[in-house]
């Protein structure tokens, strides 16, 4: 299958500053220093058919501190700026069916910083700091626990996490232009419990804007479904209801995500997803069940 219209599709391009102007460009310009605060809800629930449902629910809060770094100099003038993303944790709760987690590794996790460094264009150049987590976990516990928590949770998965988020949400944009009513579409892919992928598709859609904390802000609501079809149907027609009859071996995807974004400085104001996955999964004694995995979460950020 041929892929379908690219992520990274151009505009026709007219100026930002005509207030008149249909099209849009966003510009990664972050105003400097500035520090703002994020706080995140995620929850998560596995359904395997009647059999067992567990469900999991994430407190997050961190901040975040920008800095601009710009080089001085006789010749230099030209020279672009590079930007520092320091993350501090300030809050990481788990609770399970429930219940809080008392896990020690949630604690070596709030201890680490990371500091992301981007280009003038929002690509990101380095990621600093999170290899203090490995270094934690080997100091908190014998080589053989260690060995076998780090199998499970490393910097280096904690690297490719974030740099998949910043992609997603800052590199792909950047630099393009838009209009509101515009729609992207792309294929994603996302890891099952059981390690297989499973492909889908993603509509993005510039519905609005929005003012919130004095900041004009693009709404972007991003539709995704497993089914190309339904999910251009579902663009036009979002009450469309979501089918939910599938084999035992189909892998059913469907999800929303709604975003504020500053184009001008590519600053993310507010943020919320819904995604439901139905998938085959094997049990002991070879038991192949119908799952249902249901991800939701929220992010607030205060400037």
């Amino acid at each position: 299958m041929k892929i379908i219209i690219s992520f990274f599709i151009i505009m026709l391009s007219l100026s930002l500053s005509n207030l008149n102007a249909s099209t849009f460009k966003f510009e990664f310009n972050p105003s400097t220093p500035v520090t703002y605060n994020v706080k995140s809800r995620l929850f998560k629930s596995l359904d395997q058919r009647d059999i067992r449902t567990t469900k999991e629910e994430r407190i997050v809060e961190s901040e975040v501190s920008v800095t601009k770094h710009s080089v001085r100099g006789f010749g230099q003038s030209k020279i672009p700026p590079t930007y520092s993303f320091y993350n501090k944790t300030k809050l990481f709760k788990i609770f399970q069916d429930g219940n809080p987690v008392k896990n020690p590794l949630l604690d070596i996790v709030a201890k680490v910083n990371s500091e992301t460094k981007t280009d003038h264009v929002g690509k990101i150049i380095d990621v600093s700091g999170l290899d203090e987590f490995d270094s934690l976990v080997k100091s908190s516990y014998p080589p053989q626990i260690s060995e076998g928590l780090l199998r499970g949770m490393n910097s280096g998965i904690l690297e490719t996490s974030l740099r998949k988020e910043w992609g997603e949400k800052i590199d792909h944009f950047s630099g393009k232009e838009f209009s509101i009513g515009d729609t992207w579409t792309s294929i994603q892919q996302v890891t099952l419990p059981s390690s297989d992928p499973a492909i889908y598709y993603s509509e993005i859609l510039f519905s609005d804007w929005v003012v919130t904390q004095n900041v004009k802000c693009v709404k972007i609501k991003v539709y995704q479904h497993s089914d190309a079809d339904y999910l251009g149907a579902l663009v036009s027609a979002p009450k469309t209801e979501d089918p939910e009859e599938v084999t035992e071996t189909d892998v059913l995807v469907s999800g929303y995500v709604e975003r504020w974004i500053d184009p001008k400085t590519m600053l993310i104001y507010f943020e919320k997803s819904n995604r439901k996955i139905i998938f085959p999964m094997s049990l002991p004694d070879n038991v192949l069940v119908q799952a249902t995995l249901i991800d939701r979460s929220e992010s607030l950020f205060y400037y």
